[in-house]
């Protein structure tokens, strides 16, 4: 299944779920993940385009650009995706309006530059912010936001095992990318794909460290909230170490 058909999918039936079947729902998120997450973590390592394509799950208004950074842009797309569902369901709509325009700039294929990738990053820690502030007011979440935020697991927990895949293989793409460079034929294609691979692997750690904060919060929220947090969410801060 497709990962926006799948978050569609969730997003539905949450909002269209009563108190009695969350149970339901959760166990059907948690199974979903699970897939998705087998299919980001088994395929080659070799970071050549091709396998890049076949490893990650790339959104196809992206798939024009160098692969890698394709993967990157979806990778912000679902957890974006995410994050805009959270801060609607903790009530804070601004925030989630800022997300929604990023991800809906990317769904349409914007392009993946130095000031992109810096942009994301801010934006994240902006939403991290955000996040914290809203889960201090300790106000009780309604039985209808907590099916609403529930929709926030699937694509959070793909876009960042994806994320973490993606930033693990960018240093030896690069380093590809800046020898093949001297290629006449693309030369300058190849010269400016690597300045903004450089920017990628110099910024991106930061940017995986505060998604992986944001969750960490998200976490503790969903505790207090008493709301059901699926099995691979227990488990994702354990397996992704930083």
């Amino acid at each position: 299944m497709k990962i926006r058909a799948l978050v569609v999918l969730v997003t539905a039936l949450s909002l269209s779920a009563c108190q009695s079947t969350l149970e339901s729902t959760m166990s059907t998120i948690s199974t979903a993940a699970t897939n998705v997450v087998s299919n980001v973590m088994s395929e080659s390592n070799e970071p050549s385009q091709e396998n890049l394509s076949k490893q990650f799950r790339i959104n196809p208004a992206l798939a024009s650009q160098d692969h890698l950074l394709a993967a990157y842009g979806t990778s912000v797309i679902l957890m974006f995706t995410a994050q805009e569902v959270w801060l609607d369901a903790m009530g804070n709509e601004e925030g989630a309006a800022q997300l929604r325009t990023e991800r809906i700039a990317l769904e349409n294929g914007s392009v993946i530059d130095s000031d992109a990738i810096d942009r994301f990053t801010e934006l994240s820690q902006e939403t991290k912010v955000l996040i914290e502030e809203t889960g201090e007011k300790e106000e009780a979440m309604s039985d209808k936001g907590k099916l609403k935020f529930a929709a926030g697991w699937v694509p959070y927990l793909a876009g960042l095992y994806q994320t973490r895949a993606v930033v693990m293989k960018s240093s030896d793409y690069a380093s590809e990318i800046n020898r093949s460079k001297g290629n006449v034929n693309s030369l300058l294609s190849n010269a400016k794909k690597t300045l903004i691979l450089t920017t990628f692997v110099q910024s991106s750690p930061a940017f995986l460290k505060v998604q992986y904060d944001t969750f960490g919060l998200i976490m503790d929220y969903a505790r207090e909230q008493d709301i059901e947090i699926p099995a691979d969410a227990n488990s994702v801060l354990r397996d992704i170490e930083l």
